[in-house]
């Protein structure tokens, strides 16, 4: 069945798009399937999980939709068809007796608070804008009390009313005739995920301890049979043959099985290159911290040590922070667990010891790199932060591209809305 991935969750202007351009291209036996952010929009397009994505490209009122410029940037997709969907937001609260002007807090997506951004000051001017991942995420983390009581948040009113909050104001959006422009596209196949050569494939699963107990013991037993052919019809002695088979097998037995050499075979699945984005759990982090900031990461290995040194997006040559102390552990032929100390690299900065991070992997083919870990950070020192983050894997192309990206400038300190992890 086909599939088609929509940024945002259900209740999400984007969910109403998708319907509409299902309907434009006859998609009528496909299935929606809702992704937080246009990233993972897109990385669903390149792991072949949906067969298109729709994603919003523009709005009448606060211009383009960084988010979706970023995700779509260097790729080679193709446009299926486009709608322009008339966008009503609507402020709700948690009770009824939160009125506008007790809020102290306002969440949504950071293009619908800056189409509303204007009327909120009006009717919540104590409240604090803090952006989402989704407009009707945010309505699901309100409901969930992941939000303070006197929050409100910006959404459609069929996400408001499903997730049972009180509805304060419709129709905040600043500009009448507000609309977004959103698309349907597909990735062509030179955006795929990087997959296995042929000959690696084969390396990965020939290195699996599994494979290598099963493939010795098969080999010792034809092993005793040559022995046996060995000794009456060529006439070798027994120590010929112990010496020239059996040293032989042992010799490979003893390497293949070392840990050492598993070690070395379970590393290599996960070498290459790699993004990802820090979501800090708490409000008031650094603005470089912030989940909206790329960051990419090259793993190799020297010296038989895993090494991992990351950029941020836009840095150039000079990486940012680099590994100490790499423990790869826990794993097996589908999971495994990274653990990693990270130090400051930057020349203002002192090279001291920043953090840990701890990242988890799973995949069904044990012959196949793997493609994305996910798992947590501890900050120490003078930043004392954390949160989450989720390791991508990209090809070299996009890491170069991203690692000389330009940094993006907002067009004006108005468009500027205050952005948090939530």
């Amino acid at each position: 069945m086909m599939k088609i991935a929509y940024q945002g969750e259900r209740f999400s202007n984007s969910e109403f798009a998708a319907k509409q351009l299902v309907k434009m291209l006859d998609l009528s036996d496909a299935t929606l399937v809702p992704r937080r952010t246009s990233e993972r929009v897109v990385d669903s397009l390149r792991r072949g999980e949906a067969d298109f994505g729709v994603v919003a490209v523009r709005n009448s009122t606060f211009g383009d939709v960084e988010e979706t410029a970023r995700a779509l940037d260097g790729l080679n997709s193709i446009e299926h068809a486009t709608c322009d969907l008339p966008i009503h937001h609507h402020l709700f609260s948690l009770a009824e007796d939160v009125t506008a002007d007790k809020l102290t807090h306002v969440y949504s997506h950071p293009q619908a608070l800056g189409q509303c951004k204007r009327t909120l000051g009006e009717i919540a001017p104590n409240a604090q804008l803090n952006s989402s991942q989704d407009t009707s995420f945010a309505a699901e983390q309100l409901k969930d009390g992941n939000y303070s009581e006197t929050s409100g948040v910006v959404c459609r009113r069929e996400s408001g009313e499903h997730y049972g909050l009180s509805l304060l104001r419709s129709n905040v959006e600043d500009e009448t005739g507000n609309s977004t422009t959103f698309k349907i596209i597909s990735l062509r196949a030179s955006n795929a995920i990087p997959t296995v050569p042929a000959r690696d494939r084969m390396a990965n699963l020939v290195c699996r301890p599994f494979f290598v107990r099963w493939a010795i013991g098969g080999v010792l037993t034809a092993a005793i049979f040559a022995t046996l052919l060995l000794n009456a019809y060529v006439g070798w002695s027994a120590w010929t043959i112990s010496t020239t088979i059996v040293g032989t097998l042992g010799t490979v037995l003893l390497t293949m099985t070392s840990p050492k050499y598993v070690l070395w075979s379970q590393q290599r699945r996960i070498l290459g290159f790699w993004k990802y984005r820090p979501i800090p759990k708490r409000e008031n982090a650094p603005a470089d911290e912030k989940h909206d900031i790329e960051r990419i990461v090259i793993i190799d290995r020297v010296n038989g040590e895993l090494r991992l040194r990351g950029w941020q997006s836009g840095d150039g040559d000079a990486h940012r922070w680099q590994s100490d102390g790499t423990l790869f552990k826990h794993s097996t032929d589908t999971s495994g667990q990274l653990v990693y100390q990270y130090r400051n690299t930057l020349s203002h900065q002192q090279s001291t010891l920043v953090g840990i991070v701890s990242l988890y992997w799973n995949t069904s083919d044990p012959a196949q790199l793997v493609t994305d870990m996910s798992g947590l950070y501890y900050g120490h020192g003078t930043t004392q932060d954390d949160g989450t983050m989720n390791y991508q894997r990209i090809s070299q192309d996009e890491f170069e591209r991203l690692r000389y990206a330009k940094p993006k400038v907002p067009a004006s300190a108005d468009a500027k809305v205050e952005t948090i992890a939530t």
